[in-house]
């Protein structure tokens, strides 16, 4: 229903811009930082009520994080092209926006037990599970909608840029293995599907990405 409701406004957005000359288009570029970590930019105005804007974000990073009684390393990737339609209500910088931030958002978990680890309540020796791997995935490309401040095209070349949204996730789904020779028992893979199964349970509850960027625009 959401993701409908995001495609909807930006194919309503698109169409109103088939009513507007291109002659008076105007370009502008920008450079913004936030929860999609750094970003490049390009801005096409068509008109006072809307504009255009594409570019590229990277966002790579490292944390730990414990699971059941299993500690890991995540390895979390969140980069990727972005489009968006900014509808400007006001004819000034205020802008309501919707796009989609095209990137396989994925995280890689990385685990090795030096002590006996409970998982799923059963106990497991460092020696017999080795090392535990796997990733987590939460889809590809995914909805966005935000408002804020887009200083573009007001008055002067030099502006502003403050949004603030969300990205709409996929469900997330994880494939974990384990290296050791317990590997293959029966017990431990169902122990181990039920580790999955929690995690997923633990990324579920956020179905959003915050999105928050502040950054400087300049246009030609």
């Amino acid at each position: 229903m959401l993701r409908s409701a995001f495609v909807v406004f930006a194919v309503y957005a698109a169409l109103f811009a088939a009513g507007n000359a291109f002659a008076d288009s105007r370009v502008a570029v920008s450079g913004s930082v936030g929860t999609l970590g750094g970003e490049a930019q390009v801005h096409l105005q068509l008109s006072r009520f809307l504009s255009l804007r594409a570019g590229y974000n990277y966002l790579e990073g490292e944390v730990d994080e414990t699971y059941e009684d299993v500690d890991y390393t995540v390895d979390a990737t969140l980069s990727g092209p972005m489009a968006a339609v900014d509808l400007h209500p006001f004819m000034n910088g205020f802008v309501v926006s919707a796009g989609f931030q095209f990137a396989d958002k994925q995280a890689d978990l990385f685990a090795v037990p030096n002590q006996p680890v409970e998982i799923n309540g059963t106990t497991y020796q460092p020696v017999d599970v080795g090392s535990i791997s796997g990733e987590a995935d939460l889809g590809g490309a995914s909805p966005y909608l935000g408002f804020g401040y887009n200083g573009a095209f007001s008055n002067g070349r030099l502006g502003f840029t403050a949004m603030i949204g969300a990205l709409l996730l996929d469900e997330p789904t994880v494939d974990l293995i384990a290296s050791g020779p317990i590997a293959s028992d029966p017990t431990f893979a169902a122990d181990l599907q039920a580790e999955e199964d929690a995690i997923q349970d633990d990324l579920d509850e956020y179905p959003f990405y915050p999105v928050v960027s502040l950054g400087l625009v300049f246009r030609f």
